[in-house]
């Protein structure tokens, strides 16, 4: 399998019951864009992966974005499932998934 073959994630999850979302886990494709899901002023300029990474993070509609390395361009995409460019050297796409992380969990590493 390649990753033009491979079937982009869904955009629904089932959260399992009781579990609060506390922390994100991100998945890199490189040269790569995700295709559309572009939204009104969702592009900005960030010196680096990590402010478009935070920005994406507070944004409920924020599924995931593109990157470009030339411009330090962010593109933010409100969904991930329409389909991946490849071959876009310079273009890094993020896709963000939130992790379940249930409240005893929390308790526990609270207490260490």
């Amino acid at each position: 399998d390649t990753l033009a073959d491979a079937a982009p994630p869904p955009n629904v999850e089932i959260t399992p019951a009781g579990a609060t979302f506390s922390a994100f886990q991100w998945t890199i494709y490189s040269d790569v864009a995700i295709k559309s899901c572009d939204w009104s002023k969702s592009f900005f300029v960030a010196r680096d992966v990590d402010k478009c990474k935070s920005r994406c993070e507070i944004l409920q509609k924020c599924r995931g974005f593109s990157y470009m390395k030339l411009t330090k361009t962010c593109y933010l995409k409100s969904c991930v499932d329409r389909g991946l460019a490849v071959g876009l050297h310079g273009v890094d796409s993020w896709i963000k998934k939130q992790v379940p992380v249930s409240n005893r969990d929390e308790c526990s590493a609270s207490r260490g």
